[in-house]
């Protein structure tokens, strides 16, 4: 029959004309917008839309000012964001609310209402009459309501079917009796969860309010022990900020008490805020050329910024604004060019403004000179407030200094290691430099004393130093009484003059005098300001009378020294002042040493160390330090390696002279020390001494971590050893690296000799190769040479041949190794023959990072694992069914995780495999998941019990992938 004819037909059925359970099951998993769009065709359609349950599982809505609404629906198969603006958006925003409101059947596990203006209340009448106007109570699990007044709030409390709610969730600032008339409802009382993300000042005279709730999350000023007790016995879990008694341990009877601080997980929905802040916009650049002029036309919402790449394979770049944060971590194949590309978008905009700049970049030369190009490129100068960079060389600090605007910059950060010398020689000439008003150096400046007029224009000045003298405190409080906008001036010396002296020079008046420390008070002259001085006694100034009593060879050393020198009695012993104070002897007894000694009466061996001292505070180099000490002592006797101790030792800031070498301590401690130095001390300690060597060859390597890189750097081969401790702290591990450029062959022989050591026993050993396969061969080969196999409990690689990596497992030492992570390029049935080896029998864990077709096909040699981690293209219904029946056979089965694009539909991966629905009460809210909150709540949960047993396995299916985990029930 032709098109003219079939529409002709009298008789034809239409779709509403079928039966009302097909329809339903047809619409039924429809989603709501398309279910809007068929209640609109016809009046038949839209009775029948009306009484099908709608597909929405959470709900939300938002009345912004002036002219915005929006409306979010989700159910665990989709989310949809509805965006009202213009003309009649809030009526519009509540007809599509009424409609969804109104269906009898309709189910809701989260219903979320918020008015963001000051001035909604029009909007607070409205939502109360559409609430009050229902046929019937909404059957509604958590309700979160966001700056309702108090009769909203009660009106929807009230709409709501009592029994049903289970979560109540309040971000506003609550009055005591508001919170009084809630818990008048039923529903308040019915509820088990309670959040209040605000402050509650007088938690105690409301606490009978809370006391039915299993769970309550809030922040209070004070609370009794009595509220605690009773808290106690009602709550399943509860987190509260507040100030924690010593004595609440006890009388609770608790063996550890832990309190996480409110704020620090991000509760639901928090991350929706974050995506108008400038990152979304850079992702918004990349879908037109007309979108990506208008983005770089607008001021980034940046007022803080940080480039840091002081971490192991990964840069971070944090974005701060008043209003908002985003932490972005940069990781995996070209990730210094993707933040570099990143980094490039923001600076690039004319129109940034940054109150602050942090730029931490130690190590990675060419990763500085991508940045200094693209500065110097820039049609712009940046406008930045605060500048911290960590760097140690002067030259680097200066490159981004020139790429600031003149006038801008009001204080400079410069962050080294804590005793790295820090060399200002050109910084001082810049503008930048100085027009800043506020400087901190976390290092070691040598040669404070005879450069301060370069720091006189500061108002805030904070550094450590290697020596003041008198001299250099007199022209600070000259300097510092003449700047009207001085605030302060913090130095760490190492070496000071006495207090005394200080005291008497610089006419100070006591203020306070204790045990530690010195207050002294100075008056500027013809003003009502004064300058107050500080002085620590924590041992920055130690006598040195009886160094000289122990080693009277070294004043007499000195002396000579200064009278090679032509200097007078008078000018060598101002010299000594200067270098250990004027305790250590009185001019007199100095002055008769003198004359003794200028007449050639002398004793020997002299001690050189007070000589040393004098040419580090003058800046000599150490070759220069000792031609001139050999040619003007004439001594045969001076040891090089001992001269060098000790100008190292001074140059890098101890002025301990009296100090004792290492070499000076007992073999056996000798042995002892070694073993708990880091292997970066060690392997410096090796090369010291034949002796040292064999001592550090004898004792277990400080490594717990190891990884070997080769990768191309700028054309250049490069080869990369990174070194990995374990320690308590902030961070797991700590790791440090040595690189190898070129054809350099002592990259193999380092770890040689770590890898030699019997005694090496590793946490993790990862092996990376991008460009050599003859390195690769070497190293291979290398380790399966060794006359001991290797101890090691995770291994992993980047991308590498299958016979190589089995090659590399074979060193290994089997059951020493629990974890394998890989990638190949070669299809996956190539691990026949690794699955073959005792090291992967039994292993526990594995992850292949690479991604397969072919991966379940090749399943059974993944049964043993206790846990996986894979991506794959697809995943079919059978290998689910698989996955299930193995790890229900498993009983040492823990979790599985694969990231796949294409896999069946959850609601079929629940039917098919007789999954039951977890809600978040029975799972989420009591194992602390929040990663289901970070979410946004968008992954389904269900549960498979194993048949004979108490175990079951759990099921998280989201857009990303599939997680199984076995638990107990």
């Amino acid at each position: 029959m032709d098109l003219h004819n079939r529409l002709a037909g009298v008789d034809q059925k239409k779709f509403y004309d079928l039966p009302f359970d097909v329809i339903e099951k047809i619409v039924e998993y429809l989603d709501f917008e398309s279910q809007m769009k068929l209640r609109r065709v016809c009046h038949g359609l839209k009775n029948i839309m009306d009484q099908v349950k709608p597909p929405i599982d959470r709900l939300k809505c938002d009345f912004n000012y002036p002219k915005t609404a929006n409306l979010f629906y989700a159910s665990k198969y989709y989310k949809r964001f509805q965006y009202y603006n213009g003309e009649n958006c809030k009526e519009r925003a509540f007809n599509a609310m009424e409609i969804i409101l109104s269906n009898p059947r309709l189910r809701l596990d989260s219903f979320e209402c918020g008015e963001y203006s000051f001035d909604l209340s029009g909007d607070d009448h409205k939502l109360i009459e559409q609430l009050n106007a229902l046929n019937h109570q909404l059957e509604i699990t958590e309700i979160t309501m966001r700056h309702l007044k108090t009769e909203t709030m009660i009106a929807l409390l009230k709409a709501t079917k009592p029994g049903t709610l289970e979560e109540v969730r309040i971000t506003e600032w609550i009055k005591p009796e508001d919170i009084d008339k809630l818990a008048e409802l039923d529903q308040w009382k019915q509820a088990k969860r309670l959040r209040i993300d605000t402050y509650l000042a007088d938690f105690s005279r409301q606490s009978q309010n809370f006391h039915h709730f299993e769970f309550i999350q809030c922040r209070v000023g004070e609370i009794s022990v009595d509220d605690l007790m009773a808290m106690k016995n009602s709550f399943i879990m509860c987190i509260m900020g507040l100030p924690m008694p010593t004595e609440i341990d006890k009388v609770l009877g608790l063996t550890q008490v832990t309190f996480p601080y409110i704020g620090r997980f991000k509760i639901p929905n928090s991350n929706e805020f974050l995506e108008f802040t400038f990152l979304p916009l850079m992702r918004l650049r990349t879908l037109s050329r007309a979108l990506q002029n208008i983005v770089d036309q607008v001021k980034p919402t940046i007022d803080h910024l940080r480039y840091d790449f002081n971490y192991h394979r990964m840069v971070i770049i944090n974005c701060v604004s008043r209003y908002s944060s985003c932490h972005n971590s940069y990781i995996g194949e070209n990730y210094k060019n993707k933040a570099f590309n990143d980094m490039k978008i923001i600076l690039s905009n004319p129109k940034l403004r940054l109150e602050s700049f942090i730029y931490y970049n130690q190590e990675f030369h060419e990763d500085h000179q991508k940045l200094i190009e693209l500065l110097n490129s820039l049609n712009h100068k940046l406008e930045i407030t605060k500048l911290v960079i960590s760097q140690p060389r002067n030259e680097r600090v200066m490159d981004i200094l020139k790429a600031i605007k003149t006038g801008t910059l009001e204080e400079l950060i410069i962050r080294c290691f804590p005793h790295e010398i820090i060399n200002i020689d050109g910084l001082v000439d810049l503008d930048q430099w100085k027009q800043a008003k506020t400087l901190t150096i976390v290092g070691v400046f040598p040669d404070f004393s005879h450069q301060f007029h370069h720091f006189r224009h500061f108002e805030s000045l904070e550094l450590s130093v290697n020596d003041i003298s008198i001299n250099a405190m007199m022209d600070m409080k000259t300097a510092f009484s003449e700047n009207p906008n001085f605030d302060r001036c913090i130095i760490r010396p190492t070496i000071r003059p006495p207090t005394s002296v200080i005291k008497e020079q610089l006419g100070l008046t006591d203020v306070s005098h204790g045990t530690g420390f010195y207050i002294g008070r100075w008056n500027i002259p013809d003003s009502e300001d004064h300058l107050e001085f500080l002085v620590s006694k924590s041992a920055i100034y130690t006598p040195m009378s009886k160094f000289l009593d122990n080693h009277p060879t070294a004043l007499e050393a000195l002396i000579l020294y200064d009278i090679e020198k032509w200097r007078t009695a008078d000018r060598s012993y101002r010299n000594l002042c200067e270098l250990i104070g004027e305790d250590a002897i009185s001019e007199e007894d100095f002055e008769e040493l003198y004359r003794k000694l200028i007449k050639g009466k002398k004793t020997h061996p002299l001690d050189l160390r007070l000589c040393i001292l004098s040419d580090v505070i003058e800046r000599k180099s150490s070759s220069q330090s000792f031609i001139d000490t050999n040619k003007i002592i004439r001594s045969k006797d001076i040891d090089y390696q001992e001269f060098k101790f000790w100008f190292d030792t001074l140059f890098y800031g101890s002025r301990d002279l009296d100090q004792k070498t290492f070499s000076d301590l007992p073999f056996e401690t000798i042995s002892i020390i070694v073993e708990f130095l880091d292997f970066k001390s060690q392997a410096r300690l090796r090369q010291v001494s034949h002796g040292l060597r064999n001592i550090v060859d004898r004792v277990k390597p400080s490594v717990q971590h190891l990884s070997f890189s080769f990768y191309t750097s700028g054309g250049i081969n490069s080869f990369s050893i990174s070194y990995g401790l374990n320690y308590r702290g902030f961070y797991d591990v700590a790791f440090w690296s040595t690189r190898y450029d070129g054809e350099n062959e002592g990259v193999l022989k380092d770890l040689e000799i770590l890898l030699r050591n019997p005694k090496l026993q590793l946490d993790s050993l990862h092996l990376g190769n991008q460009t050599d396969a003859e390195k690769d061969e070497k190293l291979i080969d290398m380790v399966n040479s060794l006359n001991h196999k290797l101890k090691v409990t995770r291994f992993e690689t980047g991308f590498i041949k299958t016979e190589k990596l089995i090659a590399s497992l074979k060193s290994v030492k089997p059951g020493t190794l629990e974890e394998i992570s890989f990638k190949i390029d070669e299809p996956m049935s190539s691990i026949d023959r690794l699955a073959k080896l005792e090291q992967w029998k039994q292993a526990k864990h594995v992850e292949v990072y690479s991604v397969h077709t072919d991966f379940f096909p090749n399943f059974h040699h993944f049964h043993h694992f206790e846990s996986l981690r894979t991506s794959v293209k697809s995943i079919s219904m059978n290998d689910l069914l698989t996955m299930r029946n193995v790890y229900s056979e498993n009983v040492n089965f823990k979790h599985c995780s694969i990231k796949v694009t294409n896999k069946p539909l959850t609601r079929v991966i629940e039917e098919r495999l007789g999954l039951a629905e977890l809600r978040e009460e029975n799972h989420v809210m009591f194992e602390f998941n929040f990663d289901f909150f970070l979410r946004g709540r968008s992954s389904y949960f269900g549960r498979y019990n194993i048949p004979d047993s108490k175990d079951y396995l759990l099921f998280d299916i989201d857009k990303f992938g599939i997680k199984v985990r076995r638990k107990s029930a």
